[in-house]
C-alpha cells in the first residue's frame, strides 16, 4: 500500500502522542521498502541506512537499535496506512451502522492484499520474526495493536461478549485476514470456484461476531 508520506506528518502526529518528524518519517519508509525489496535475510540497519542514504550513526541517533526500528516501522504502518484510513472512511460514511462499519473494514483490509507492496511486506515480517526475537516482539506489537482495533467494532455489533471472548474472536478475525493473503494477495493465481470468496469471507466473520457467548470462552 502506498500514501503520500507529506499527508502522514499530520495523520501520525494526531494519531501518535509521539511526534514524528518530516526526517523520521523518510527513515521509516525507508526501512519499509528495505524490508519489502531486499527480503528478511538482508534487513539490518545498515541495510536500511543504505536505503535511506546516510550513515548508520545517522540512523543510530533516531532508532538506538533494530527493534526500536522495526517496532516503530510497524506501528508506523499500522497507524498510517490502516487506522488513519479506517478513520477517514468512516468519517466520510457518519451514517455507517456498526456492520457496515465491519464490513467496509474487512472488504478494505483484503482489498489491500491485492497491493504488491503490501503482499511482499507482510510476508518478510513473518519470515523474519521467525527467526529475529526484536522482530518477533515488534509484529506481536503490531498484530495486539490491529486487534484491539477489530474489538472495538465486534463489541458494537455484539455488546455481549466482553473479556475473554471479545479479545479471542477479534484475534481469529485478524489472523483469519491475513491468511487470506494466499488466496487473494497479488499474483496470486485465479480460481474459479473463488470468485466470491472475498463476499463469503466477510460473511463468515460476522457469523463468528454474532455467534452467542460459548460457555467455555467465558469461563476462561
Amino acid at each position: 500500500m502506498q500514501a503520500n508520506t507529506k499527508n502522514n506528518v499530520t495523520q501520525q502526529s494526531t494519531g501518535n502522542p509521539r511526534t514524528i518528524t518530516p526526517k523520521k518519517i523518510e527513515l521509516l519508509e525507508a526501512a519499509r521498502h528495505a524490508l519489502a525489496s531486499r527480503g528478511h535475510s538482508n534487513f539490518s540497519m545498515r541495510s536500511v541506512a543504505r536505503e535511506a542514504g546516510i550513515h548508520l550513526k545517522t540512523l543510530q541517533h533516531y532508532f538506538p537499535n533494530k527493534q526500536s526500528l522495526l517496532t516503530e516501522v510497524l506501528e508506523y504502518t499500522l497507524r498510517s496506512y490502516y487506522f488513519n484510513q479506517f478513520n477517514l472512511m468512516f468519517d466520510k460514511r457518519s451514517d455507517l451502522g456498526a456492520e457496515e462499519k465491519f464490513r467496509l473494514l474487512i472488504d478494505y483490509v483484503l482489498d489491500d492484499l491485492g497491493d504488491p507492496f503490501t503482499a511482499s511486506f507482510f510476508p518478510e515480517i513473518w519470515a523474519l520474526a521467525s527467526r529475529d526475537p526484536d522482530a518477533s516482539l515488534a509484529m506481536d506489537r503490531f498484530y495486539t495493536l490491529y486487534r484491539n482495533n477489530i474489538e472495538e467494532l465486534i463489541f458494537e455489533l455484539n455488546p455481549k461478549l466482553d473479556g475473554i471472548c471479545l479479545i479471542q474472536r477479534a484475534a481469529i478475525i485478524a489472523m483469519a485476514g491475513e491468511g487470506m493473503l494466499l488466496l487473494v494477495g497479488h499474483n496470486k493465481p485465479k480460481h474459479r470456484e473463488l470468485k466470491n470468496i472475498k463476499n463469503e469471507f466477510v460473511n463468515r466473520m460476522l457469523d463468528i461476531v454474532r455467534a452467542p457467548l460459548d460457555a467455555n470462552c467465558a469461563s476462561n
